[in-house]
């Protein structure tokens, strides 16, 4: 089943009855159109809730005066002490070994750290 169109859907927001003349049938059995016509009609009626009241004022003119002021004032430039440390390339791992355990870990452990090592017990 074909949707309605935009202004389709904004004119049934907006309660205008004579937008198509299946609009109710349409509807009643298309979940897509009618959750538009819901959305859009809340905006409708946020929209017509607005007073005189509601709109904005224009800020004072000393406000622009000190926006110009604060856009004029000259920007320093960052300091950059020092160069940015760029990281090398790690080269992809391309062979696993199995996990070493009981004395040749600590063989392993004790000859990376450049100590000797005791002698293992057999």
């Amino acid at each position: 089943m074909p949707h309605y169109d935009d202004v389709t859907l904004a004119l049934l927001a907006l309660g205008e009855p004579d937008a198509t003349p299946d609009s109710e049938a349409h509807l009643a059995t298309c979940e897509h159109c009618r959750r538009e016509v819901q959305s859009l009609g809340a905006a409708a009626s946020v929209g017509r809730r607005v007073q005189a009241d509601d709109v904005p004022v224009a800020p004072a003119p000393e406000v622009w005066d000190r926006i110009v002021r604060e856009l004029e004032q000259p920007v320093a430039e960052p300091v950059v002490t020092e160069q940015p440390v760029i990281a090398e390339p790690v080269a992809p791992v391309t062979e696993l070994r199995p996990r070493t355990t009981g004395w040749r870990a600590r063989f392993m452990l004790v000859a990376g750290a450049g100590l000797e090592p005791a002698t293992p017990r057999l």
